[in-house]
């Protein structure tokens, strides 16, 4: 698999892009693989093609082209792509290979850390916690959209308004100038209230909460989490 998607590269035009929105060097386990694709970053760095010869001069230029198997190695990577097609979904297996070795040499380091008396416990979970939750983030990796796709989206979403009984195309607010101007929270959208000391932020940020769970038309799961006030005074 590793093969076939540096051979896609090499010979699709759009290829590397796809690839490179899913993997990064390390990604992959062959030395060899790793280090073909680095030179291929170095080639799109540098705005310059992604082919056979281009990789091989890449190779040469950084001195690692004999370790890496010489010319013939990179040639024969061309000879393992069947169809680019599934392009996507190859890249997406070698992430998860990558992904369960990571898994194996964390766990197999907090397994060893865990028999030293020496290491503190809260530590070694927060070590743990770390290492894993940075392996859960690489799987939400966002692959590119052509701008065609965005239109026909677009267009749809203009549609779904215009049929719409109700202006708003997202969690009402509560508030109904608020809600005309923004057509309440829309999914993606980061949203933040500032504004000085003690004016009321929390107890408006709490009847956003309340009025989204509670909407009789469009009541949605809510959740608060607050880094200053405990529960009971948020709940008063």
């Amino acid at each position: 698999l590793e093969e076939s998607v540096l051979g896609a590269c090499m010979l699709e035009r759009s290829a590397f892009g796809i690839v490179s929105e899913i993997l990064t060097p390390e990604c992959f386990y062959v030395d060899a693989h790793r280090e073909i694709f680095t030179q291929m970053q170095q080639l799109v760095a540098k705005s310059q093609p992604i082919d056979m010869r281009m990789v091989v001069e890449s190779l040469k230029g950084a001195g690692v082209l004999e370790q890496t198997g010489g010319p013939y190695f990179v040639m024969q990577l061309t000879n393992q792509v069947v169809s680019s097609a599934n392009l996507e979904a190859h890249a997406r297996i070698v992430l998860q290979k990558y992904l369960q070795r990571e898994v194996i040499r964390i766990s197999g380091k907090i397994i060893t850390d865990a028999y030293e008396d020496t290491t503190d416990v809260f530590d070694l979970l927060a070590e743990a916690e770390t290492g894993l939750m940075g392996l859960s983030s690489r799987l939400h990796t966002r692959s590119h959209m052509h701008i065609s796709e965005l239109a026909i989206k677009a267009m749809n979403l203009l549609d779904a308004v215009r049929s719409r009984e109700t202006k708003l195309t997202g969690v009402p607010t509560g508030y109904r100038e608020l809600d005309e101007a923004t057509n309440g929270w829309q999914p993606g959208d980061l949203i933040i209230v500032a504004a000085r000391p003690a004016v009321g932020k929390t107890a408006f940020a709490l009847n956003l909460l309340t009025n989204a769970a509670q909407n009789q038309f469009a009541a949605s799961p809510s959740a608060y989490f607050s880094l200053e006030m405990g529960g009971l005074a948020l709940n008063t």
